[in-house]
């Protein structure tokens, strides 16, 4: 029977099989031992009429071929469209003699019949996803076996005749019951790539040490309680899993790069270490609340009735019964100092946000709160306190509002005057602090001692120390490793410590000892009468008059400072040098005389504050909004207002705290005035939170004259329930005028209205990028412009509205429109709906990723768009382990390859800056 005859008999026997020939194989695959990844798939390869792959499965890969967490699949993910196979159709398979790669896993086999001997030209095996309990003794007779996958089988122990394979490069043997690691497997000394994890391995030998080729370990999902010193041997190794064994730290501290993990994990072993047992807790909330009248009943039990009100902040020190030491961090609550609270707000740190009973339910202020510890701490647990409980017995906090979108575990009645419920505060305290990320890790007793001479310089009065002073403290006691060091930096500024800034470049260089040396000087600036006659502006020469005559705040400080508030949006920078800033809170009160009619030609908005309108709001917008300040005007801002402009648009937004209303005027209705006001919308939006936002309203216009304003949400609502026009009065004429709703709204409708489809957009990315993969012989030599214009036409021929190198947003000098790759537009609108940056690269140039990855999100989006694109552009034979670099450099990345890809040489991961979403797209143009 000839090959082709044996095909024909496993088709008629329900086993769907297609055909690709040699050439399409070797050109999708960089070798022809990888299997191929074609889901719901079964093919083969014919070469001279022999069959040399069989793939008769289904296969849901990642992108180490076979490894993969299958608690993420739900069942009807892994339904195949063929008939198992039975014993008599293995029988045919092994006299397909000519086999060097053959897939046969998900079919329930516990067996191979003797004939399996036969194919002795294999060079890649699956037998993944059956029901194996040994590994089949003919295997061990397979000679040219490079690559063989036995994963999710239920397979025990490892026989001796395995050290046969002296071939094999490739063994994924994960998902089974192995529990201990022979020492004859570690001759297996070709082996690049070994999945061993979701096993029950206790311990790995120094033999390990063998396997000098090894490139990608995973031992994650294991029994393993240490390792051994000889992994630092393996100098290839790029790729290790840890996670989920029995070692005592928390995977939080643990680093991205390989050797890095192995330093961390054997620093641990081979020193003294004792439990971290400390914790930052951080008081918050607005003026006279008690807060610190609270801390002191938790630390001291006294209550002062004259406790003066915290200037700024104080750090008190308390152990609780579960040995925890808690960094209490006591916030001081009047407006000019909440801006500057976010500079020590941290994660994995404990929130006690304090209400006063006293004071009704205040939906604008609580939201602000509880947004500014999640921005800042990320999903720390927060403990509502309502004090003066006594004063108001019938106050009830409703945490089911706020419940869904922030991590509050706790809300404690309490009266700090009284004694009330004390206790019951400080048991929640000890129960959420005894919860956090890390805080019973073990730690080197070498990390015990630099944190012990740190806290010296504290009680020294020292205010700072220079990143390279950290440095050297840190070599003194032997921990020499930079990841190490940046890691227990980390620590240290999560329990309070210390202050640093690790993703800003130039405040990283000092770490701050002393917190009130960072709100002293802020708040000297912002109070001084100096930048009051500056109007705002301050530069280094400013800065030496303010701090004339003070020895802590050095001129080499200065521009440490006003980075500081930059990166706070306290101030922002007004010239290409960055060496000049201005405060909007401190420009002057004078309003410019000039005539509001001619912006109210076009678009007219407002947004009506309905308890109170901050005077920071406005100030906060002119940072945001600094990018699109009309500077054509001699006057360009005042407290309460600014003039911008964007492209031939002109806009004015103006803050009255007394009606508690912002204005927003646009001298055009045209599209470029729809785009602006949509910008304007959404900063205003981000500032508001999203949550306690106030009452937007459209300009009712009669005859060209504004003669009152509509809530934009009731007329929305009116539109949807088939409502097309309204009687309205209009006070003016004291008289009723029709609106037509469809009109009223032109021109104010939100972006997400747009009903853009960013799901079907991404879906079209990755059907292009494995398109393109096809032709990456020739994409290799490309430049990212070239490779753009390839997916620009792709996307237009897909009848898109894209287009290349648009001008929008801002370019990395901020002094000019930037250049965005590619922006898709809504056909019916016109605007701007996603932006695609895309950039090669070929090793983990974190400068090269942080600088594109800024411009989008930073500087070129400036709509806010829902979802925007990064398409990487990959380049390298290390395209897996590159891939798990990239996604280790962003907080909080979700990979969503099987959703959106499923392709071998596609990955997909989603990252989130604010509101927005990013589609990391990774695509493997690597060539030979």
């Amino acid at each position: 029977m000839s090959d082709l005859e044996i095909i024909e008999v496993l088709k008629n026997k329900g086993h769907e099989l297609f055909e690709i020939t040699v050439e399409e194989y070797y050109e999708q695959k960089d070798s022809s031992f990888s299997l191929p990844s074609y889901e719901y798939n079964n093919s083969y390869v014919l070469l001279n009429n022999s069959v040399i792959h069989l793939e008769i499965d289904f296969v849901a890969r990642d992108e180490d071929g076979f490894h993969i967490d299958y608690t993420d699949f739900k069942d009807e993910d892994l339904n195949v469209n063929f008939n198992p196979l039975d014993q008599e159709d293995l029988e045919y398979i092994t006299k397909l003699t000519n086999l060097e790669i053959l897939s046969i896993g998900g079919n329930e086999l516990s067996e191979l019949p003797d004939s399996f001997g036969n194919l002795k030209n294999l060079k890649a095996l699956s037998l993944a996803r059956n029901k194996f309990t040994y590994i089949p003794e003919v295997i061990f007779d397979f000679n040219k076996l490079e690559k063989l996958y036995l994963y999710k089988n239920e397979i025990a122990n490892i026989p001796k005749r395995i050290e046969k394979l002296k071939k094999l490069t490739d063994l994924t043997i994960n998902y089974n019951k192995i529990e201990e690691i022979p020492v004859f497997f570690y001759k297996l000394n070709k082996l690049t790539s070994l999945w061993l994890d979701h096993n029950q391995i206790e311990e790995i030998t120094n033999d390990i040490s063998n396997l000098k080729s090894l490139k990608i370990l995973g031992l994650h999902n294991n029994k393993l309680k240490k390792i051994p010193n000889v992994l630092t041997k393996l100098t290839e190794l790029d790729t290790i899993t840890f996670r989920d064994n029995n070692f005592e730290f928390s995977k939080e501290l643990l680093p991205s790069d390989a050797k890095e993990q192995i330093l961390y994990i054997l620093s641990l072993q081979n020193s003294q270490n004792q439990p971290l047992n400390e914790a930052k807790l951080i008081v918050v909330g607005t003026e006279r609340v008690g807060k610190t009248s609270i801390i002191n009943r938790i630390v001291s039990q006294d209550y002062d009735k004259n406790q003066e009100t915290t200037q700024g902040i104080d750090i008190l020190h308390y152990k609780l019964k579960n040995d925890i030491k808690l960094n209490i961090w006591d916030f001081a609550g009047q407006e000019i100092t909440q801006q500057t609270h976010q500079f020590f707000l941290s994660r994995r740190s404990l929130y006690l946000l304090v209400l006063d009973a006293q004071e009704e339910d205040n939906n604008s202020k609580i939201y602000n709160w509880l947004n500014v510890i999640k921005t800042n701490g990320g999903s720390s647990p927060i403990i509502i306190v309502v004090n003066k409980i006594d004063r108001n017995k019938s106050f009830t906090f409703d945490i089911n509002r706020y419940q869904d979108d922030f991590n509050i575990v706790d809300v404690c009645y309490i009266s700090a005057e009284n004694e009330i419920n004390i206790e019951n505060l400080i048991d929640s305290v000890e129960n959420e602090s005894i919860k956090l990320e890390g805080v019973t890790d073990l730690i080197p007793l070498e990390w015990f001692k630099i944190k012990e001479e740190l806290e010296k310089f504290s009680n020294d009065k020292k205010d700072f120390i220079e990143k390279s002073g950290f440095e050297s403290l840190c070599e003194k006691h032997g921990v020499i490793n930079i990841d190490t060091q940046d890691t227990l930096l980390k620590i240290l500024n999560q329990i309070g410590t210390i202050v640093t800034y690790e993703d800003h470049s130039r405040l990283n260089m000092m770490q701050i000892i002393n917190p009130l040396w960072v709100t002293n000087g802020v708040y000297k600036i912002i109070r001084s009468h100096i930048i009051d006659d500056t109007e705002g502006y301050i530069d280094s020469k400013i800065l030496k008059q303010i701090f004339q005559g003070d020895d802590r705040y050095k001129e080499r400080h200065y521009t440490w400072l006003i980075d500081l508030l930059n990166k706070f949006e306290v101030s922002f920078n007004i010239d290409i040098s960055n060496s000049r800033s201005l405060i909007p809170a401190k420009i002057s009160a004078n309003k410019p005389s000039f005539d509001l009619l001619e912006y109210q030609k076009g678009l007219n908005f407002q947004y009506e504050y309905p308890i109170i309108l901050k005077k920071s709001l406005i100030s906060q917008f002119i940072v945001k909004m600094h990018r699109y300040i009309d500077n054509s005007k001699d006057i360009k801002y005042w407290q309460r207002g600014v003039f911008l402009k964007y492209y031939n648009s002109n806009a004015v937004v103006i803050s009255d705290e007394d009606k508690r209303l912002i204005v927003v005027a646009i001298n055009t209705d045209e599209k470029q005035g729809r785009d602006f006001l949509a910008i304007i919308r959404h900063t205003f939006k981000e500032i508001n939170h999203n949550k306690y936002k106030p009452n937007e309203k459209v300009a009712l216009l009669v005859s060209g004259e504004i003669v009152g304003y509509e809530d934009y949400d009731y007329l929305i609502g009116c539109e949807k329930s088939g409502v097309s026009e309204l009687p309205l009065k209009v006070t003016s004429a004291q008289k009723i005028h029709m609106f037509r709703i469809a009109n009223l709204l032109d021109g104010y409708r939100l972006e997400e209205n747009s009903g853009f489809d960013y799901e079907n957009l991404t879906f079209d990315l990755v059907s292009i990028s494995f398109l393109l993969t096809e032709s990456r012989k020739s994409i290799y030599f490309e430049d990212e412009n070239t490779i753009n214009d390839r997916y620009r036409t792709s996307l237009l021929l897909k009848e898109y509205s894209a287009s290349d190198q648009s001008r929008g947003g801002e370019s990395e000098s901020g002094k000019s429109l930037g250049s965005r790759d590619i922006v898709i537009r809504d056909k019916r609108r016109g605007s701007a709906e996603t932006i695609i940056e895309a950039f090669n690269l070929d090793s983990l140039d974190t400068t090269v990723i942080d600088k594109h990855y800024e411009k989008l999100i930073v500087k070129y989006d400036t709509l806010g768009n829902k979802r925007n694109f990064i398409l990487i552009y990959v380049k390298t034979e290390s395209y897996n382990s590159l891939w798990n670099k990239y996604k280790n450099h962003f907080d909080n990345f979700e990979e969503k390859s099987e959703k959106y890809s499923g392709k071998e040489y596609i990955k997909v991961g989603i990252s989130k800056y604010k509101n927005m979403e990013i589609l990391h797209i990774f695509i493997n143009f690597f060539s030979k």
